[in-house]
């Protein structure tokens, strides 16, 4: 048996925070109450208060005597004093050691399969892990603390949320010099000459795995993810794919998002004979849900602990119930991420698949 993996409370606390942080639930310069949130989460006011102080050396937080602890305002300059120190220390790195090109050509392919299906977290993840993997190479263990310590993910998850940043398009060309070279424009096709693909903007893409389902599969279990959709294109697509029943995992139903909160997606399937399904058993516990958007560690401490939490009788039943669905036809797993790698729907998929027989 795998030793069970316990998470600190302050850990816990501190991802609670940051999951909302990047959620939107905190806006700059809203307080966070520590009496509050004590309360929310069921814990004392202490290890709230140690969660609050690691964030604050991580600029997220602010506190002062008579506001107690609030959001700070993040602008782009405070972004481009994180990333010049995030470039010092990864130039440092380079002159220390060499990465393995096999990991840096790993990280790279799911890059490139985050951006074909439109995962932006997954981008993000990907994107970052490949500049670890730079750092990790160095073999110096306070560089790579300090470089971690830049909570560079949670910085680049806020930077497009708030700051409404997106990676560029396409790379763009050398300037015109005085040296007499020249931008050279891209030739339009030729009649017999297919035009290049561009990338379509992070949220125009379907999620991944519903695409790949070949549309004759009409029983079995597919991942679900609405992030990035509205409505209408989601019930199109899950028609399309010939879903026959939606179990909604996320422990409570509703969304900001128009739609997909418990009643009117109901609505929406039964106008379209899908069964609509809520498990509140295979639900994600608040305190678990930001290491599933952190990666690394944290992400791995984030799935043992949900893999633990639906041990219960309850838990159990549901995954049975699931796999009875999945018998009769196609059914979706629902929650809100794009990608299943970074949501505890995966850990349900497994469990489902794995009494399928199909693992």
């Amino acid at each position: 048996m795998k030793p069970v993996v316990r998470v600190p409370l302050r850990d816990r606390i501190r991802s609670s925070i940051i999951e909302g942080l990047i959620d939107g639930r905190w806006a700059p310069g809203d307080r966070i109450v520590e009496r509050r949130l004590a309360a929310e989460l069921g814990v004392s006011q202490a290890p709230v208060r140690e969660a609050l102080r690691e964030l604050e050396t991580l600029r997220l937080i602010e506190t002062s005597p008579n506001k107690g602890a609030q959001v700070r305002g993040f602008t782009e300059a405070d972004l481009r004093e994180v990333y010049q120190v995030r470039a010092g220390l990864e130039e440092t790195a380079v002159r220390l050691g060499r990465p393995s090109p096999d990991a840096l050509r790993d990280n790279l392919a799911h890059l490139r399969q985050a951006i074909a299906t439109g995962s932006r977290t997954d981008q993000v993840r990907h994107g970052v892990a490949f500049h670890r993997e730079i750092v990790a190479a160095a073999g110096n263990e306070v560089l790579l603390s300090v470089w971690e310590s830049l909570g560079v993910e949670v910085w680049t998850h806020l930077s497009i949320r708030l700051l409404g940043l997106r990676p560029p398009r396409e790379r763009p060309g050398p300037r015109a010099s005085g040296g007499g070279h020249r931008t050279r424009r891209p030739r339009p096709p030729g009649p017999h000459q297919k035009p290049r693909p561009r990338l379509r903007p992070l949220t125009s893409r379907p999620y991944g795995r519903l695409c790949t389902v070949p549309a004759n599969e009409r029983s079995g279990v597919i991942g679900l993810g609405y992030e990035g959709r509205d409505l209408d294109g989601f019930v199109r697509d899950v028609i399309d794919m010939g879903v026959a029943n939606l179990v909604d995992v996320r422990l409570n139903p509703i969304s900001r998002k128009p739609g997909f909160s418990r009643k009117r997606l109901s609505e929406a399937m039964s106008a379209h004979d899908i069964a609509y399904v809520h498990m509140p058993q295979l639900g994600n516990p608040k305190w678990n849900r930001a290491g599933f958007g952190i990666g690394g560690a944290e992400l791995a401490q984030a799935v043992a602990a949900y893999a633990q939490e639906i041990k219960s009788p309850e838990a159990d039943d549901a995954i049975d119930d699931i796999v009875t669905l999945a018998r009769k036809g196609l059914t979706g797993v629902l929650c809100f991420e794009a990608s299943e790698d970074r949501c505890h729907r995966q850990v349900v998929l497994d469990r489902v698949n794995a009494r399928l027989g199909r693992q």
